[in-house]
């Protein structure tokens, strides 16, 4: 198995000593580094356990000023050995990373006490008693306390067997259909082009794998692998790693940039959280603050918005949004670190629980709501709480921006279909019971609109969508299934209650045969739909009642023929192309004696049911 863990806690407590006797290897890579006896930036080294288990190290820098570089390098880690000296005891950074590390979720770790050569042993109990007290209420609260001395490493076995002891325990990362690496260094090597660095969130990365890197919108592919200077044909989730991407410059990477596979959810410019203030934090958050956001290696400024009412304060806890200034990958579910740009302190932490939201005013108690009742660790839960606020979505985009993978989100689905709280209709999958409330409305509009017009056979479908006062994606789905269940039906685009027939009025017969006369008084140049909507309203509807019946054929332009006009002319049509081989507009004209204007429309209509079809000026029988 490969691990990845970090070390935490304040500045010259030992960190870097402790990981030296570890692994035989100086995480502090950097000249100024050397020089200063200080960690600036992130160092790395590895070591193996008994079972042959690889366990990367994280070295985080424990100054005040550095700790953006801290967070970067604690995000994706499966435990941390907490630092604190024996001579010194608990100081202000040991608060600080204690705090970022609880916020960002870490749930394994151990303490570990340094230095204990320069203090009594009474002294390094008192320092373990004052430790277990500081941490308890967090995830370190009752984790198991070791002393290490650097100047003969004595304590390090028993901190070897502590940290087989807690991964050992460490459920294995999933999620292989979405794997992630937040970049923490990028270099170049020459003949091999851009290497990124950092520890696999999430997934597995293959040899040959398309990637694409956020927010930059790069496409590349990877060409090799390391971990622990090993080649690999993949990587680990929880894992170092070192990819070698093709098609990219290391130019256009820096820390902060994310690798993911090709065609993978993209990131988003604002997500809604779930947040947890510190009980030290110096400043409220209030409506519109600029912050600064660390998610993985990502530092992002942002501005916050926060529902009308909410405060707050020192150790409060709610929902609000954050709008950035440029896009990250963020993902539900992910954990993240809110801090002042200036001056540069820790407000809190919070959990991302939806992003790509429809934009809303701050007095939206919905919208307030559904953050308020978001599952972001349920996979049922989410996909509920997606449908109620959505009504539906596109299956293959189903918790797209979630930390689940497709294996865990089939059988959720298909849990809420048989349990009848989800529809799925093809791609799309819908709320059951918003659905249900979509279809009775829709049967209650058509049932209206027959009413109010009995002569035509029903309501096109679109237009029906344009009134219908919901979201043409939830009609289309309520339609499709009302039609499925025999509830409605559809002739053509019109949509209608199965046993509807329309019939006309007294009135509207009287004016039904004045239609039929007028086209029967001048068969060559009969009235248009315009003409007979000039003279009355009303003779919309017959006229559409007409067409139904198929006592009427329209013609392109509105033109109108009697339908056993048509019927004749079709006919006639047929026989002149199956004696000459062909017909043309001139001879409609010759044959039956209507003008172009008809004529063409007339070919047209021909040609749209399959009857002809065009060659040249010409047309032929369609099966010729």
């Amino acid at each position: 198995m490969l691990y990845t863990i970090a070390t935490a806690g304040h500045i010259d407590h030992g960190k870097s000593s402790l990981v030296r006797a570890l692994t035989g290897m100086d995480p502090d890579r950097l000249p100024e580094e050397k020089s200063r006896e200080m960690t600036i930036e992130l160092g790395f080294a590895w070591f193996e356990l008994s079972d042959e288990s690889e366990v990367a190290i994280v070295d985080v820098p424990g100054h005040e000023r550095f700790v953006d570089a801290m967070i970067t390098g604690v995000g994706s880690i499966d435990m941390v050995m907490f630092i604190v000296a024996a001579d010194d005891g608990w100081m202000p950074q040991s608060q600080e990373h204690l705090e970022i590390l609880d916020h960002l979720g870490t749930e394994h770790g151990i303490v570990v006490v340094t230095k204990t050569d320069l203090a009594t042993e009474e002294w390094v109990e008192l320092v373990k008693e004052d430790i277990a007290d500081k941490v308890r209420g967090t995830f370190l609260e009752g984790a198991p306390i070791a002393t290490f001395s650097a100047s003969d490493d004595s304590g390090l076995d028993k901190i070897i067997g502590l940290v087989s002891e807690r991964l050992a325990s460490i459920s294995v990362r999933n999620h292989p259909d979405r794997p992630r690496l937040y970049v923490d260094r990028v270099f170049s090597m020459t003949g091999h082009g851009a290497v990124v660095t950092g520890t696999m969130r999430d997934g597995v990365f293959a040899v040959g794998d398309d990637v694409r890197v956020i927010p930059h919108d790069l496409s590349g592919k990877i060409k090799s692998i390391q971990t622990h200077k090993k080649v690999r044909d993949r990587s680990q989730a929880g894992s170092r790693v070192a990819l070698n991407i093709s098609g990219i410059s290391h130019n256009e990477l820096s820390r902060g940039s994310a690798i993911v596979s090709a065609g993978q959810y993209s990131g988003t410019k604002s997500f809604a959280a779930r947040i947890r203030m510190s009980p030290h934090a110096q400043v409220k958050l209030t409506h519109n603050r600029t912050v600064k956001i660390l998610i993985g290696t990502v530092k992002a400024n942002a501005r916050a918005f926060v529902f009308a009412g909410d405060t707050f304060d020192p150790g409060s806890e709610g929902v609000c949004e954050f709008h950035l200034d440029s896009p990250i990958l963020a993902r539900v579910g992910d954990q993240f670190i809110v801090r002042l740009p200036t001056p540069d302190v820790l407000l809190g932490g919070g959990v991302v629980i939806d992003t790509d939201y429809e934009r809303h005013s701050r007095s939206d108690k919905t919208a307030r709501k559904h953050y308020e009742t978001r599952q972001t660790d349920s996979v049922v839960g989410l996909i509920e709480s997606d449908l109620r606020r959505h009504k539906g979505i596109r299956v293959d985009k189903l918790l797209e921006s979630s930390n689940f993978s497709r294996q865990d989100i089939e059988p959720a689905m298909e849990k809420l279909i048989e349990g009848g709280k989800t529809i799925r209709l093809g791609q799309m999958v819908f709320d059951a019971g918003h659905l249900s409330k979509a279809s009775e409305k829709l049967i209650e509009k058509i049932s209206k609109f027959h009413e109010k017009h009995p002569a035509r056979r029903g309501i096109p479908k679109s237009e029906l969508i344009s009134v219908a006062d919901q979201d043409a994606m939830v009609v289309e789905a309520a339609l499709s299934m009302l039609i499925g269940q025999k509830r409605l039906a559809a002739s053509g685009a019109i949509v209608h209650s199965p046993a509807f027939a329309p019939k006309l009025k007294p009135e509207q017969e009287r004016l039904r045969g004045d239609i039929i006369a007028m086209f029967t008084s001048d068969q060559y140049n009969p009235p248009s739909r315009k003409q007979l909507e000039r003279i009355s309203f009303a003779m919309r509807d017959i006229v559409n009642f007409m067409l139904d019946g198929g006592e009427l054929v329209e013609l392109s332009g509105g033109l109108l023929l009697l339908g056993e006009d048509f019927e004749f002319i079709r006919a006639k049509i047929v026989e002149t192309i199956e004696s000459k081989g062909k017909i043309d507009v001139a001879g409609i004209r010759e044959q039956l004696g209507f003008s172009r204007k008809y004529g063409v429309p007339i070919l047209e209509k021909l040609d749209g049911m399959g009857v002809t079809r065009r060659v040249g000026d010409h047309r032929v029988l369609a099966n010729d």
